[in-house]
């Protein structure tokens, strides 16, 4: 066993997405009189009842599409797509053996859904304003888009350390394991606790 230190690197691309994620975090959201879509944000009210007994009452609630990143159960979210403001709906949902509210968990439950308003996210442009919110005075994008990587770069590094960490330790478990199926010395102790830098080599 060999111990492998990953070839990776920052991309401009790995910075276009970072810069996506950080657009969509400073999303505006403005109503439109329209079905619920993709990435919208609704404010709704509902009740669950299981055999006619209320379990959850929520007023005001705010709903947000991830697009594949779910804030509530499948059948909530199914459920409410397409819905517009006005709209009413009544529904069953299933919830999960493993649900985390035990009471419920196994159930199934009827809700009522009212949408109070739908709402579009409106993404601000990368621009020199944009870039003032993160922190660069100058305003300019290519400092933006350095001190991202610098990020970047910071986390990869990390991440890279923590991989070797564990190729290491697996290393040290194994060879542990070979030379103390038939012990003879104390000897062998101290050839394990060495066996990293005997026994191993690292590719660049």
């Amino acid at each position: 066993m060999t111990i492998e230190r990953p070839v990776v690197a920052v991309t401009p691309a790995d910075v276009d997405h970072t810069l996506e994620i950080l657009r969509k975090q400073r999303a505006r959201y403005e109503p439109v009189l329209r079905g619920t879509q993709t990435g919208d944000q609704a404010i709704v009210d509902f009740t669950g009842t299981i055999a006619g007994l209320e379990i959850l009452r929520r007023t005001g609630a705010r709903v947000r599409d991830h697009a594949g990143r779910r804030q509530m159960l499948a059948e909530f979210e199914a459920a409410l797509s397409g819905m517009a403001a006005g709209e009413t709906k009544t529904f069953p949902l299933v919830f999960p053996a493993d649900y985390h509210g035990k009471d419920v968990a196994g159930h199934t439950a009827q809700f009522v859904m009212t949408v109070k308003s739908v709402s579009e996210p409106h993404l601000p442009p990368v621009d020199a304003e944009f870039a003032h919110n993160f922190g660069i005075a100058s305003g300019s994008l290519d400092e933006l888009r350095a001190e991202i990587t610098a990020n970047l770069t910071v986390e990869l590094t990390r991440k890279i350390e923590s991989i070797l960490k564990d190729q290491v330790m697996k290393l040290v478990q194994s060879t542990c394991q070979v030379r103390f199926r038939n012990p003879s010395s104390s000897s062998r102790l101290r050839a394990c606790a060495s066996a990293p830098s005997t026994s191993s080599r690292t590719a660049a």
